[in-house]
């Protein structure tokens, strides 16, 4: 094999082990803000469905319960003083977390990953 050979082929290896520009992990990723109000409403959902796993409520008063979380966070962002705001990556580590039936008897202020901005949501 010639050298310049080996030399293009070596790039082009070191070319393909690292991330592409704006994927995750990738030194262009920008990090981002979460949604305040989405993941209000994706926890009170799992929530919901937390108190209907433990049977606090029914499976008929779910929807409602859901339909209720839909008023209550409307229009929620991240207090002030939740420096710097949480990001989505963090956001979304709290919901996979709520997610789980082995954490449905935890409160959410027990989840390490929902202590985002120092509390429970």
């Amino acid at each position: 094999m010639s050298r310049l050979r080996l030399v293009l082929l070596l790039g082009l290896l070191a070319l393909s082990l690292g991330p592409a520009p704006g994927e995750v992990g990738g030194c262009g990723a920008e990090v981002e803000e979460a949604d305040a109000e989405a993941f209000c409403l994706a926890q009170s959902a799992w929530d919901c469905r937390r108190q209907e796993a433990r049977g606090e409520i029914g499976a008929e008063d779910v929807q409602g319960c859901v339909d209720q979380s839909v008023v209550d966070c409307e229009g929620t962002n991240w207090p002030f003083t939740c420096q710097p705001f949480p990001t989505d990556r963090q956001a979304q580590a709290c919901i996979d977390q709520l997610s789980l039936a082995s954490n449905v008897d935890r409160a959410i202020a027990d989840i390490p990953e929902c202590q985002l901005c120092g509390g429970g949501s």
